[in-house]
């Protein structure tokens, strides 16, 4: 074991090489900025999402997904598919999951209500409402699915791969919209490894490292990585100097590799990663003047003076603060009986503790803040098991795939909402079991000797069974154990213990039928149709029993794509292109009832199975290479999602037609987190030098979206007279990089980067409650972030 703790010495000589190395970033940066500056200027770019781009970007290769859970081409699979590259993921100072709302059209990635680091997937419409309980799009990390996208789980990636649609059969958990798989790289056969470091604007620290080694040559194969970023906060709190919005976190992989025998291989992965840091600056922007609310708080000088300083200040309650730790552990067995059928089993454990306070208001007055000083908000252990059978049948005209998965998830302590509304604290313990089994098949057959040459057929089809349990505590009064009857309970109807007790159970069938026609070795066309699901669930802070439960939301959709690689005349390139039309049923979506059974009538705002929607459009991509070097890339997504425009939805439009029989929902409320369009584009040049100085790379990248919905009440909230707190309006983003890789023939790489050089004032999440209460708060994306970072290289990495 003290061979395992380094020496005071060596600590210190790690220390001044980092400092050397950091102070040299830093006097190289202002040259660089030039160059990136020119880069900008002249409309340059590197490669962000490359559908085989090489590391360069200026080469198309052949990626490898693994989006029907075996490794294929991602020009063979009959889906929409975006990869992001891991060269991608590193070309900032801090990649965040949102960043892939410029990089991925159709995927849009938004903060939830008040807390930027808890994020939310959103793809061809389907996301998660606020407070329910079942995502839409569901992240992966080595294959095991995770209940929250987080930032500090993007690195030493192989890649990320973003699948738009129903996800209705071989993955673990069903959605209705989509899936993003994190690919860890694997442990490998030769030493090697890498040492990263980055500096820039806003007091940017950054260290990434990777180490692989085999332990054993060919049996056993070990690889270690680490990031750790630090960097100051973008909103300033004017009364205390507080920067909110800041990163500080660390952590930490590792992978090892057991080659039992020639056809029997264990993987296990362990993660663990923590952040602490400062919390979510929001900012109350707006005050709604025909309610009498604002004017006796006092909001309209709160909200002149949070306008005249900005949108990076605030002033927020002190003790905002926001802390995570995740452990997660995976281990995955796989054993080739055959060369024609594989047994793998995939074990997966996830650890989760999130004790973040929110200042919902976005103003020093105890209005809607969520403070987390005693419990967490969010502490859930999650175990999941998925057996898998792959095989090839009938002489190789028949790939198939069955199996069984299951999960179940718990709290890993005392966890709830600490709050305080409207001046008066409460706390609400939860407690919530929630589990899922779930069998599957899946196989695609060859017809090429019976029918039509390159022509496949897919049939898939699986069945969930879902429960979930709660009990829900709630009191004015913080209390140390739990239920005591002295409480005053905040919950009408519970029994004498203020205790809510609730249950749900539901199950569902999913499928996935296509066509697919390998046309020539390098066009394919398919034809798809799909159903999706979203579990239901219950309002743990509502007693009543006809607001209480929602059912699942199912989706039915069909997708007609083309996947076509090329090269004219010297000039390579690809196009990908997919239709879609879906049908949505039973939407989860937050609703309002007025209750006239009590005085005075009480607006409720919970889950319901809302609306159905029609959601239709096209993703396209294009890649061109017209000579060696250039590169370019166009990205585009037409996303047209309407709701059903039934009689009582339209209703619903005035609030005062609300009953507490109808749910208030509005028809003509805009789908939340799906502009209509999305585009990027971006473009390459490596400069024609001789080798033996290296390679150096200039690029940016364009992003464009229209006017987004934060809300799900988009137009009722715009009756205030006050477009804006439900609507983003459209905006764009200018990325750019300078690579030069293996400076003078050396193992060292020297990037600079900028991300939002044109300091775009755009937002990412609103507190929007200025039809009921009176006002609403706002928080931001980043501003203009700069800097530069070296990497070195050795062993099998050189």
């Amino acid at each position: 074991m003290n061979r395992l703790v380094p020496h005071v010495s060596q600590l210190q000589g790690i220390g001044s090489t980092y400092s050397f190395a950091r102070s040299t970033l830093v006097s190289t940066l202002g040259g660089c900025i030039a160059a990136l500056s020119f880069a900008t200027a002249t409309g340059a770019e590197t490669d962000v999402v490359s559908q085989g781009a090489s590391a360069t970007g200026v080469g198309i290769e052949e990626v490898m997904v693994t989006a029907r859970r075996r490794s294929e081409s991602v020009d063979r699979v009959p889906m929409s598919i975006a990869v992001v590259d891991a060269g991608s993921l590193n070309a900032r100072g801090v990649f965040s999951p949102t960043a892939f709302n410029e990089a991925v059209p159709g995927l849009r990635v938004n903060a939830q209500i008040g807390d930027r680091n808890w994020l939310i997937p959103n793809i061809r419409g389907q996301g998660q409402t606020y407070g329910s309980r079942a995502p839409s799009v569901v992240p992966y990390l080595a294959e095991v699915p995770l209940s929250v996208l987080s930032t500090e789980s993007f690195f030493d990636l192989e890649n990320v791969q973003v699948l738009k649609g129903p996800q209705g059969t071989l993955f673990g958990k069903v959605t209705d919209g989509g899936a993003i798989l994190l690919t860890p790289n694997r442990p490998r056969e030769k030493f090697g490894g890498e040492l990263q470091i980055k500096s820039g604007n806003y007091d940017l620290q950054g260290l990434d490292a990777v180490i692989n080694t085999p332990i054993v040559e060919d049996k056993v194969l070990f690889r270690a990585a680490a990031q750790i970023k630090r960097r100051d906060g973008f909103t300033i709190d004017r009364a205390t100097g507080k920067d909110y919005d800041n990163v500080h976190y660390s952590a930490f992989r590792a992978g090892l590799t057991l080659k039992l025998t020639d056809s029997l291989e264990n993987y296990t992965l362990v993660q663990y990663q923590r952040a602490n840091e400062n919390g979510t600056g929001s900012i109350m922007s707006y005050y709604n003047p025909a309610l009498p609310t604002p004017e006796l708080l006092g909001l309209p000088a709160i909200v002149d003076e949070n306008l005249a300083a900005g949108p990076r200040s605030t002033i927020l309650w002190p003790d905002l603060h926001s802390e995570r730790k995740t452990l997660f552990v995976s281990n995955t067995t796989t054993w080739k009986i055959s060369d024609s059928l594989t047994l793998k089993n995939i074990m997966g454990y996830v650890d989760r503790k999130d004790q973040s306070s929110a200042d919902y208001d976005g103003s020093i007055l105890p209005l809607v803040d969520f403070r987390q000083v005693n419990m967490p908000n969010f502490w859930v252990r999650q175990y999941s098991e998925e057996l898998q059978l792959q095989g090839s049948s009938l002489g190789g005209k028949l790939e198939w795939i069955t199996g069984l998965y299951a999960d179940y998830s718990h709290p890993g302590g005392t966890a709830g909402n600490e709050r305080v509304m409207f001046f008066v604290g409460d706390v609400a313990i939860v407690h919530e079991d929630n589990s899922s089994i779930a069998t599957f098949a899946q196989g695609s057959y060859d017809l090429s000797e019976s029918l039509l040459d390159g022509l496949k057929f897919t049939l898939g089809a699986r069945y969930t069974y879902e429960y979930n349990k709660s009990y829900t505590f709630q009191s004015e009064t913080t209390p140390t154990q739990p239920p005591q009857p002295t409480y005053v309970c905040l919950i009408q109807g519970v029994s004498p213990d203020c205790v809510n007790r609730a249950a749900s159970h539901q199950d569902a069938v999913t499928y996935n039928i296509g066509l697919d026609y390998q046309v020539t070795p390098d066009t394919l066309l398919y034809l798809v149709t799909r159903k999706g699901y979203k579990g239901g669930g219950y309002q743990v802070y509502i007693a009543r029993p006809d607001f209480n439960h929602y059912d699942a939301e199912t989706i039915k959709d069909v997708e007609l794509g083309v996947k076509s690689a090329f090269n004219v005349g010297g000039m390579r390139g690809r196009v990908n292109l997919a239709g879609f039309y879906a049908k949505q049923d039973d939407i989860q979506r937050l609703s309002i009832v007025v209750d006239t059974t009590v005085t005075p009538p009480t607006p409720y705002s919970f889950i319901a199975n809302a609306a159905s929607a029609t959601v239709k459009g096209i993703d396209f991509e294009a890649s061109l290479l017209p000579f060696e070097g250039l590169r370019f890339d166009l990205r585009y997504t037409y996303t047209d999602y309407r709701y059903d425009r039934t009689a009582a939805g339209l209703a619903a439009c005035d609030a005062v037609k609300s009953s507490t029989s109808t749910a208030g929902f509005c028809a003509l409320n805009w789908a939340p987190g799906t502009p209509e369009n999305q585009v990027s584009a971006s473009l390459s040049y490596t400069l024609p030098m001789n080798p033996q100085y290296g390679e150096i790379t200039i690029g940016v990248d364009y992003s464009y979206q229209d006017d987004l919905a934060l809300t799900d009440e988009s137009y009722t909230s715009s009756l205030t007279g006050n477009n804006y707190n439900g609507i983003e309006p459209a905006f764009d983003l200018i990325n750019a990089t300078l690579t030069w890789q293996s400076m003078f023939g050396r193992p060292l790489d020297l990037s600079v980067f900028g991300t939002n050089l044109n300091n775009t004032v755009y937002r990412t999440g609103v507190n929007n409650l200025s039809s009921n209460v009176g006002f609403a708060s706002y928080f931001y994306g980043e501003p203009r972030m700069y800097g530069a970072s070296l990497k070195y290289r050795f062993g099998a990495s050189r």
